[in-house]
């Protein structure tokens, strides 16, 4: 696909060829159509934070005890032992809670209160614009809803409109003591596919909106969509990789990084040597930048300029992410020939290689603290075509 032509407003945004058509599409339909399902921890929440777990695991004002099993848990360092793999990692992480009948009811204040739980830039403001709207949200987590959502209401953030759809704790009436957890199975990071049996009502409620806007950091986010009626998604992913911590690279450095990589070397060798001078100039512009240059977009006064004008670079540093030889990649446009020159480089998250996470959205932000004020800016746009039209009738 051709390179995007995006306006300031879509900055950092990263677009694969569906997305122009499917705005386009939004724009058609009326704003009383949207649903919103979106992930929590490392979402809604920017990619170097606390997530549930840490918060639940490390609390101060959870027994040292406690602490101690969990550390077993929260430690990302190497491979966990087969006994915590997959589900039974979030089945042993309850067993712990429920052995220390921690926390209290009364403690999950404190436990928000002192957690290094960071929201994302723009996500109150996604979130106030969605209430504005009246927009159903459905927060999907693997997380614990109780730590969600207190931390939202502490944000002046837990409005009407949305649902928090996650591990919940049990607490006995007259102790407050954790007594158990709930559903059981938990909700994992693995089961989201079953997020529409779990919350039948929820969506039997909304069935009528049938454009899905969906947003997460992994590409097992998107599996909330699965038996979801719906006639038009949008997928916004977070990519959460460092992009400020390190300079970008030289050309020189770009190339040699391909060079070490092997089953995509001769693919982005290419790629480097088409890009000496935008790297050259990227590596410039993000050491004197003082904001995110992980995007480096065109700034039009019009965002429905025609894609051939959209010549300038719009990545500059994906070099700090786990893969190196994405160092060679700045001066790709598009999302599609980004992901076709990373090839197999791989994700973070292990959740495949680069060039498949891409793909899987309609739009990618990069970055631990990507912004969502695009997303702001999407729904400010979609209202103003709405009120063109009169108010619009519903799609």
């Amino acid at each position: 696909g051709m390179a995007l032509a995006v306006a300031s407003a879509w900055c950092g945004l990263h677009h694969a060829p569906t997305f122009a058509a499917k705005r386009a599409a939004l724009f058609g339909r009326s704003l009383s159509d949207l649903l919103v399902v979106t992930d929590f921890d490392l979402t809604l929440t920017c990619g170097t934070s606390l997530q549930c777990h840490d918060v639940l695991g490390n609390g101060r004002c959870m027994p040292a005890g406690a602490r101690a099993d969990f550390a077993e848990l929260l430690d990302f360092s190497r491979p966990f032992p087969a006994h915590l793999e997959r589900e039974a990692w979030w089945t042993r992480a309850n067993e712990i809670l429920l052995s220390h009948n921690a926390p209290l009811r009364h403690q999950l204040p404190h436990l928000v209160a002192e957690a290094g739980m960071a929201l994302r830039p723009g996500a109150l403001e996604l979130l106030a614009k969605l209430a504005q709207l009246d927009v159903p949200v459905l927060i999907v987590s693997a997380g614990c809803a109780d730590l969600i959502e207190h931390f939202l209401e502490a944000h002046g953030a837990l409005s009407p409109n949305v649902r928090v759809a996650s591990n919940r704790l049990l607490w006995d009436d007259q102790s407050g003591a954790l007594v158990g957890c709930a559903p059981l199975p938990p909700v994992t990071s693995f089961c989201k596919h079953q997020t529409h049996a779990r919350n039948a009502d929820f969506f039997q409620m909304h069935a009528a909106r049938q454009t899905l806007l969906l947003i997460g950091d992994k590409k097992s986010d998107l599996q909330v969509a699965e038996g979801v009626p719906h006639s038009l998604s949008l997928a916004i992913g977070l990519y959460n990789v460092h992009t400020t911590d390190s300079p970008a690279p030289t050309a020189t450095a770009a190339t040699a990084a391909a060079a070490t990589t092997t089953a995509t070397a001769a693919t982005v060798t290419a790629a480097a040597a088409t890009v000496t001078a935008t790297a050259t100039a990227a590596a410039t512009a993000t050491a004197t930048a003082a904001t995110d240059m992980a995007s480096i977009a065109i700034s039009t006064p019009d965002d429905d300029v025609p894609a051939d004008l959209a010549a300038a670079p719009i990545l500059a540093g994906l070099a700090a992410t786990a893969a190196g030889d994405l160092a060679s990649l700045a001066g790709i446009t598009d999302l599609a020939a980004l992901a076709a020159a990373a090839g197999a480089s791989a994700h973070p998250d292990a959740d495949g290689s680069l060039a498949s996470y891409l793909s899987s959205f309609d739009a990618v932000a990069i970055g631990h603290a990507a912004p969502l004020h695009p997303l702001v800016s999407l729904l400010d746009q979609w209202e103003g075509h709405e009120r063109r039209r009169g108010g619009g009738q519903p799609g």
